[in-house]
């Protein structure tokens, strides 16, 4: 709440697929154990003797992630704005997006999509220097919220009530062995889940009548969110078997498709030629 995405669009002659630079303006948290010279927000420049060689460095938080692809896409946008100022027509439209809460929860990537500020047929570039590849292929993410509700009882006679927690500790084992065994995919590697946060009972000596888990699963092709929430009902179904008299439920909280590489794609076929231009060599293709 209160910040705000930035959009700026240099019209094509056409309205089919542009490009878009999208990249966000947000950083993590600043966190403790900074250097009292180095402020976090100071962007301090450092020149230092490195094997013969003066390197110049930039020091704070973002000067890599993402600000230093920020500055890219901005003076590449500039740059093609002042000639199309001069004259020059683009063939196709050419948007430059910068995003909030990209650290946090994408609320920002979200609502460029809910405006329609990005389409399916474009072409998204988002100069991230991750790992200083290009990088064509990413993990789809799910998150899920899963509540199990059982009966309180003493812990003297557990039999009168129905334990949420073990009930709780035979979804999660179920939903584990699952997706251990899902496909794997050649680019993307092997799907993962991870149990992120779990809240449940409020006495050691008391049955535990409610559990509530948070789920990530970053999934490959083809597992999708679809099929993950059919692995969440299984796990459900055989927790209650386990565990009689509990109750489940859950929602879907996030959901990311999986981006699998196009090797046709027109945009990786220019980027690969303009890396190796500037660069010498052949650029690695790689995953997120």
């Amino acid at each position: 709440p209160g910040r705000f995405n930035v959009m700026a669009r240099i019209p094509g002659k056409t309205n089919g697929s542009g490009l878009i630079y999208i990249c966000h303006m947000d950083t993590v948290m600043l966190g403790d154990g900074w250097d009292e010279t180095t402020p976090p927000l100071g962007a301090v420049v450092r020149e230092t003797e490195e094997q013969g060689k003066t390197v110049v460095r930039l020091y704070g938080r973002g000067a890599c992630d993402m600000k230093s692809g920020l500055a890219c896409a901005l003076s590449a946008f500039a740059k093609t704005a002042a000639a199309v100022a001069e004259g020059r027509k683009l063939c196709r439209r050419l948007v430059f997006i910068g995003s909030v809460d990209e650290e946090g929860f994408m609320r920002g990537s979200e609502a460029t999509i809910a405006a329609g500020w990005v389409r399916k047929q474009d072409w998204i570039l988002d100069t991230e220097p991750t790992d200083g590849q290009i990088q064509v292929a990413h993990k789809g993410r799910t998150w899920f919220e899963v509540t199990v509700t059982g009966c309180t009882a003493h812990a003297s006679m557990p039999w009168k009530g129905a334990d949420a927690i073990a009930g709780m500790a035979e979804l999660i084992r179920e939903i584990r062995l699952e997706v251990e065994a899902l496909p794997h995919h050649e680019d993307l590697g092997w799907s993962t889940v991870t149990f992120g946060q779990i809240t449940g009972g409020y006495r050691p000596y008391v049955v535990p009548d409610t559990c509530k888990v948070w789920i990530d699963m970053r999934l490959v092709p083809p597992t999708d969110t679809k099929a993950a929430e059919k692995i969440v009902k299984r796990a459900a179904e055989a927790a209650k078997k386990a565990v009689p008299g509990i109750r489940t439920d859950w929602k879907i909280t996030g959901d990311r498709p999986y981006v699998e590489k196009h090797e046709d794609s027109p945009l990786l076929a220019a980027l690969r030629e303009a890396d190796a231009s500037v660069t010498g060599r052949m650029p690695v293709i790689g995953p997120f």
